[in-house]
């Protein structure tokens, strides 16, 4: 009977997975791939057969730092720090595979360690969300607003020279009427 629910429940919990949209990992310490759904393998071009070692997944997989140059160093790299018991949630990196699958995204990366029975550490998983949509238009909001900023600028520095012309103009017109200026005149 248990092993009826398990066949049953596997293929409903893989298509929920598959279903959310995040690229999900499950890897054990030695860095062996026991699940990779198909955003895993299309963001990572994970081969499930293949046994690359923790501390090689950042140049393996083309991981980056939020500065999209620097390989993630191996003390702050995903699944390292997983491994270690470490939680981390919406930390972005760049994934920039060295293969050419894509020409690179930005990521938001979660990340949990797999506790076994004895309250050690398993493995890890690791959620990954193409968020190279929204980078874009983040920085296309910065630029408008950097260029508003620069345009506001200009414009009220060009304002200020007729605003004096004005201020002149009138100082003129009240010095050369003096005492002449009506009470109407001086409010307006």
């Amino acid at each position: 009977k248990l092993n009826q629910i398990k066949n049953e429940t596997l293929p409903f919990i893989e298509t929920l997975i598959d279903s959310v949209g995040l690229a999900v990992v499950v890897v054990e310490p030695t860095g062996q791939i026991t699940y990779a759904n198909d955003s895993a393998h299309r963001l990572l071009a994970i081969d499930i057969n293949q046994t690359i070692e923790p501390e090689q997944w950042s140049q393996h997989y083309g991981l980056f730092l939020a500065d999209g140059t620097s390989f993630i160093p191996d003390e702050q790299a995903p699944i390292i720090c997983a491994l270690k018991g470490q939680k981390l949630d919406n930390q972005e990196i760049r994934i920039a595979p060295v293969k050419g699958r894509h020409k690179g995204i930005w990521a938001s990366i979660n990340l949990r360690p797999i506790y076994g029975e004895r309250g050690n550490i398993t493995g890890a998983v690791l959620l990954l969300q193409d968020i190279t949509e929204r980078k874009h238009v983040a920085a296309e909001a910065k630029r408008a607003y950097d260029d508003l900023q620069q345009f506001a600028s200009v414009a009220a520095h060009d304002l200020q020279e007729p605003l004096r012309s004005i201020s002149g103009f009138s100082d003129i017109l009240a010095n050369s009427l003096g005492d002449d200026i009506s009470d109407q005149s001086e409010r307006a």
